[in-house]
């Protein structure tokens, strides 16, 4: 069933030049449960932008390739070893390590073997988008005990100015209260190697480029950037204007890139207040010489409703098709169990970042919704990048929401409502399962590993020839296509 909706603008909603607009799904797609990363790079070299999650638990990664057109479908899922107590949900890498002009992923793995082993695994990318070896180097530091690896934040960049790859992992979660923060360097042959570890800092988010611009990457992290020369470890510098004055907020997102056009890379910052509902997106414009001055900042306060904005995480995208980078922020309201309510807002980018264009769109929270994550690329090709919105809810269940941009700040739009009506059951199942709640041309099942299983044209699947396990359907009709995760006894 087509239906047009028509958003009107609340007035409420105009102060400070924010609109508020509608969004348009392009497709749904169940995922693996408690899956908390998404990246989005071509892994397979035919030019578009395909879709890797991370999970926790049993499950490390899930690859999805895209078909041109912005359809995705389950390539490969990762699967961790019955000693490995786990991965880090939230970051992972998608990098060339073995420098073959191919993306590999780069993950934290734990070991269950009484010393609380750790590691950082490289899956190496076989060419056609599926990652079948992998090799890892032991993170493990003498006399220290990792309380909470999870949380383990990476980064990657050329931090011994040749051409290979290189990784920073950091973490301020051990037991006996050290930071550190670790560089792998890369030996050329497609291998990490074990890393060279400093004391005394943790890094969190952050972002790497050259900042300096003498050959080797540089890490900006909140109020501090880490200059890397031949020594390690890095020289450490405050960020102007800030100092050591800790003003209450931290870092919730970052982004380099030259905003005025002059050359020099500039920083783009959203803070979150650590006790109050406060935020702020800040630029620093790159003087040269190592030397930053804020720019532009604009206040994420009040936008939604009063006294409750938070910001979290930052990227850039090109919203309008202009030639001037834009900005998308993921905001959400300050109230405790509930999580984010699914606020967007947009910063088109003009050269200065004046704060006089933005525009705020509404994700519905669903039920019991409990984590939220999303990354921007041009899925379907058109030149303007769409939004991918990865939410788990309480009991583990995740989904993957695509929407699309269609270049004119979607006030009017065609959605396609397939997605409330469709029901497969009975699931789990022990043979067939019957589609309800829609017209099917084409039904395709995949097993975990992203292989095609069977292919019908009719609502009832027989699947009381296939082995016990996950599966999911890719259903494919008249108005759109919807994915469903079936389980066979």
């Amino acid at each position: 069933m087509k239906i047009i909706r028509f958003y009107a603008l609340l007035a409420l909603l105009m102060m400070g030049n924010v609109t508020m607009q509608a969004q348009v799904r392009q497709e749904r797609y169940d995922l693996l449960p408690n899956a908390y990363g998404i990246k989005t790079e071509d892994v397979n070299g035919d030019g578009y932008s395909d879709v890797v999650v991370s999970h926790g638990w049993n499950h490390i990664m899930s690859v999805f390739m895209n078909d041109g057109i912005g359809h995705l479908e389950l390539s490969q899922t990762i699967e961790s070893e019955s000693n490995e107590i786990g991965c880090s949900p939230m970051f992972f890498l998608l990098e060339d390590i073995d420098n073959n002009k191919l993306k590999d992923i780069v993950v934290y793995v734990g070991v269950s073997n009484g010393q609380d082993t750790c590691y950082l695994r490289t899956y190496y990318n076989n060419g056609n988008g599926h990652f079948d070896q992998y090799d890892e180097v032991c993170l493990s530091q003498p006399d220290v005990i990792w309380d909470n690896p999870y949380f383990l934040v990476m980064t990657s960049g050329h931090f011994n100015n040749d051409a290979y790859t290189d990784v920073i992992v950091s973490t301020n979660h051990l037991n006996n209260g050290m930071q550190s923060y670790g560089c792998l360097y890369n030996d050329g042959q497609g291998r990490l190697l074990a890393p060279e570890y400093a004391y005394g800092e943790a890094i969190g988010i952050a972002f790497t480029n050259d900042l300096n611009e003498d050959g080797y990457d540089d890490i900006w992290e909140g109020n501090q950037i880490l200059y890397f020369s031949e020594e390690f470890p890095p020289r450490l510098e405050e960020l102007y204007e800030m100092g050591n004055a800790w003003d209450g907020c931290v870092t919730s997102g970052e982004s380099i890139i030259d905003i005025d056009g002059d050359g020099l890379l500039d920083l783009v910052e959203s803070r979150t207040h650590t006790f109050d509902p406060y935020s702020q997106l800040r630029v620093y414009k790159n003087l040269g010489e190592e030397h930053f001055e804020l720019m532009s900042s604009y206040d994420v306060y009040d936008i939604i409703t009063p006294n409750t904005d938070i910001a979290d995480n930052l990227k850039i995208m090109n919203y309008n098709g202009d030639d001037y980078p834009d900005f998308i922020v993921q905001i959400g309201v300050f109230e405790y169990f509930t999580g984010f309510t699914g606020y967007y807002l947009i910063v088109e980018g003009n050269g200065t970042f004046a704060p006089d264009s933005q525009i705020l769109f509404n994700i519905k929270n669903e039920d019991e919704e409990m984590f939220r994550a999303f990354d921007v690329c041009d899925i379907n090709s058109d030149g303007l990048d769409d939004l991918l919105v990865l939410r788990t809810y309480r009991n583990g269940k995740s989904r993957l929401d695509v929407f699309l941009n269609d270049g004119s700040g979607f006030d009017v739009i065609e959605e396609v409502d397939i997605i409330s009506n469709v029901s497969c059951s009975p699931n789990p199942t022990n043979g067939t399962v019957t589609i309800d709640g829609l017209e099917v041309a084409e039904v395709k099942v995949y097993n975990v590993l992203g292989q095609l299983v069977k292919e019908i044209k009719e609502n009832v699947i027989d699947l009381s020839a296939q082995e016990a396990g996950t599966y999911i359907l890719k259903v494919i009709t008249p108005s759109g296509v919807v994915t469903k995760q079936i389980i066979k006894n």
